[in-house]
């Protein structure tokens, strides 16, 4: 049974602060004495540009599926490429809102990743030229996006939420970076990734606060926490920092890499669930994730969409890491059994039947808003990918109209990951 307290995490707290009072991630992490047994070390991010999501050889697949005249993959190119006809003007947002900040900036960063794997596809250089367009309008406006957050008086504290904001707003512009650097210039190039850095401190600072706070309310995991270590690793791999990604994936500074969300955010079976889940629900089924409590929380009737939206952000560091370094985390399971196959089976049910009181009955009400909230069936083409052998993966996604979908972070997944299904 995990339990999670304070002093579960008092003995990392320390390490943490000193990290993330360093904006600067350059020194090894630990000397081979100071490893851990068993400890997931990051190789030397070595590979060349692309290599966040997907790598040469898996820019050649996506182009293979898009150019093929196989379903659903001709399909989702037509209606990538239809999504693309209209232009979108770059409109950075500056202000001091971190919820507007990642709402333009996660349309606006899928935009300009979407142009990026149109132009991966056609080779159509009108695509590139949009991308680095958007990319450089956001890069160059002042104060730089994602770094003027500010809480006012009488309003609603939403300081929690800045790291989260900034890393998660991050992904899809750092993956349409990552597609065109060998087409930016230089001093492009120094444009964007300067901004890339000034987004580091606003993640470590909102980190601070989480850890100083006991997680806002012994929330200890959940999709705030997953976003800013995504960050690190996001950061990391497109500057070629091998610390920084070692402090997402497996270090002693970080009470949240890799490793521990595994096994904090995914439920087995007789653990105890957040302590803002009510006692008269049903228990954590194996599989399950953290942020279900979201289900009567806040606005409640959430818990699918925070689960599905940890989940996302748990893949994408795991496939950036593995596309990056091939250090398999997709085979990667704890010693009490958690691994991310478990939610992507678990979830798929839902969406397959399209009811949330499936299960457990744990998230009855939930229907209506099933694959209308930022919760994409998209993500499980992912999932099918790295578990080509998913039953449960398999059924869902036939059931889906798969050239239609796209995913926030990733955009539409079925082009870059997707497989045949008979």
């Amino acid at each position: 049974m995990k339990v999670f307290s304070r002093s579960l995490f008092a003995p990392c707290l320390n390490l943490i602060l000193i990290a993330l009072a360093t904006p600067s991630f350059g020194a090894p992490s630990a000397t081979p004495a100071q490893l851990e047994k068993n400890r997931l070390i990051v190789p030397a991010i070595a590979k060349p540009h692309p290599r966040l999501v997907l790598d040469s050889a898996g820019v050649a697949a996506m182009r293979q599926r898009a150019l093929s005249d196989r379903e659903p993959f001709t399909s989702a190119w037509i209606v990538l490429q239809k999504r693309l006809a209209k232009p979108v003007a770059p409109t950075p947002y500056i202000g001091a809102s971190g919820l507007e900040f990642v709402t333009v900036a996660l349309d606006q960063g899928g935009h300009a990743r979407d142009l990026a794997l149109a132009w991966e596809i056609s080779g159509e250089e009108r695509y590139a030229q949009q991308a680095i367009h958007m990319l450089r309008a956001w890069a160059e406006a002042q104060p730089l996006p994602g770094t003027a957050f500010e809480h006012k008086a009488g309003e609603k504290d939403e300081t929690p939420n800045w790291g989260m904001n900034a890393a998660r707003s991050l992904f899809p512009f750092a993956y349409a970076y990552d597609l065109l650097y060998n087409q930016i210039d230089e001093p492009t190039r120094h444009v964007v990734e300067g901004w890339f850095r000034a987004l580091l401190p606003v993640i470590q600072k909102c980190e601070k606060h989480w850890i100083e706070s006991d997680y806002y309310g012994s929330q200890y995991f959940n999709n705030h926490v997953m976003a800013q270590t995504l960050g690190y690793a996001t950061i990391g791999i497109i500057l070629g920092d091998q610390d920084l990604l070692q402090l997402a994936i497996d270090d002693p500074r970080n009470p949240r890499d890799f490793r521990e969300m595994v096994v904090g955010l995914i439920f087995m079976k007789g653990d105890e669930p957040c302590i803002r889940d009510k006692a008269k629900l049903p228990a954590p089924e194996t599989g399950e994730i953290y942020d279900r409590f979201r289900h009567h929380t806040g606005k409640g009737l959430r818990g699918i969409q925070y689960c599905n939206l940890s989940l996302s952000l748990l893949a994408a560091l795991t496939e950036i890491t593995q596309t990056a370094t091939d250090l398999p985390l997709w085979k990667y399971q704890a010693p009490s059994g958690e691994n991310i196959r478990l939610p992507f089976e678990y979830y798929s049910e839902f969406y397959l039947q399209m009811d949330s009181s499936v299960k457990s009955g744990y998230y009855k009400g939930e229907t209506d808003r099933l694959g209308r909230a930022g919760d994409s069936p998209a993500l499980y083409e992912l999932g099918l990918a790295r578990f080509p052998d998913s039953v449960p993966l398999r059924n869902m996604l036939k059931t889906k109209d798969r050239a239609t979908l796209s995913q926030e972070l990733f955009g539409p997944l079925v082009l870059t990951h997707g497989i045949t299904i008979p």
